[in-house]
């Protein structure tokens, strides 16, 4: 079965409807059709699934289509939606606002379904329902939330927000909280059915390990495999970089890493620096350089102090953290930082454009 996602309210509740069913399948022991979520407008491969498969979901990585297809298994998804009650305090209703073609959207119509609720097709500023409500946002919404009044009262009153798919500037949590927004950072993947880390701190029976400074993800969550590629065997490495302490902090992607002058760098340090600073949104690239290898770039969502931002760079991170050129979006014709369907900041887009400048 084939079903289209995005945010459409038809496609939320259509997903929910074949989603109840699959679910039942499931639970009389019967092996459920797979469905297929694609993007809206995006032409839809032909692939086989290894039994078991329940969901076929593509990786966000990209905003062309052409991630990685993932399949999930019922089990792995019951195993993720179990692990996130007991760790957000029992089952409620969740808002879908994020696109169900991914699977962070995916996750607020399974996890309804699993706790025998309706999902609720769901736009910022609407009003709350009754009863206990979850919701799932990426940074950028937040910061939309924290910048609208109206906005702001209503999700103040849901029960638990979680805030993932990408790097969350810390000033950004702290304004939230600050302001009555119940905030779990959440840190996850399509292959893992989502989040399975919350606040640094892995979630029911998920366990998480450093191989080479790179994180592993070991548990029930971890999906099958990719279509047509080998299964995962209950464990994947990611591609992010990470540090173990009393709990996990994301590094940032591996090949988000940028070489300069020799020295490796992880460019979402210096965008919460930024955000510390400024309380702006950034993006730290690598633009090819003869001298340098790679030269890091800035590229702010608003103007910026460009000697401050260096300054502090040399005294927090290092001096190889401070930018060679700081660039507001306006520079570049922008409007705003691009994003993929999924919300994220689409490093690639903004990365083509510095590199094509005149």
């Amino acid at each position: 079965m084939i079903l289209e996602g995005g945010t459409d309210p038809q496609n939320v509740l259509a997903l929910a409807d074949a989603a109840a069913r699959s679910l039942s399948d499931h639970r009389r022991g019967l092996l459920p059709e797979p469905i297929m979520l694609v993007e809206p407008g995006v032409s839809v491969p032909e692939v086989e699934s290894r039994p078991g498969t329940a969901f076929l979901v593509r990786t966000s990585g990209s905003s062309s289509g052409t991630g990685k297809l993932v399949e999930l298994p019922w089990d792995s998804i019951i195993a993720s939606a179990s692990a996130t009650t007991e760790a957000l305090g029992g089952p409620g209703r969740w808002l879908a606002t994020l696109p169900v073609h991914h699977v962070a959207g995916l996750q607020t119509v399974l996890r309804s379904i699993i706790a025998g609720v309706a999902p609720l097709p769901y736009r910022l500023g609407d009003d709350i329902p009754d009863g206990r409500t979850y919701l799932s946002l990426v940074p950028t919404q937040l910061r939309r939330v924290l910048g609208n009044p109206d906005w702001l009262e209503r999700a103040a009153a849901v029960d638990a927000i979680l805030v993932g798919g990408q790097s969350t500037p810390p000033i950004l949590l702290e304004q939230g909280r600050a302001a009555g927004l119940t905030l779990v950072t959440t840190y996850g993947m399509t292959e893992t059915c989502g989040g399975c880390v919350y606040d640094g701190t892995p979630i029911g029976s998920t366990a998480i390990a450093l191989e080479d400074g790179r994180i592993i993800i070991e548990g029930p969550v971890v999906a099958l495999g990719y279509a047509g590629g080998e299964a995962f065997g209950g464990r994947f490495v990611t591609n992010d970089a990470g540090r173990i302490t009393d709990r996990l902090t994301v590094l940032g992607r591996v090949d988000d890493a940028i070489t300069t002058g020799g020295l490796t760098i992880m460019p979402v340090l210096l965008e919460d620096l930024v955000a510390d600073l400024f309380s702006l949104a950034s993006v730290g690239l690598g633009v090819r350089d003869d001298e340098w290898g790679e030269r890091l770039v800035l590229v702010t969502d608003g103007k910026a102090d460009a000697r401050k931002i260096r300054r502090h760079a040399k005294t927090h991170l290092g001096a190889e953290y401070a930018p060679k050129e700081v660039i507001s979006v306006a520079d570049l014709g922008l409007d705003h930082l691009p994003l993929t369907d999924s919300g994220k900041v689409d490093r690639r887009a903004l990365a083509q454009i510095l590199e094509e400048r005149p």
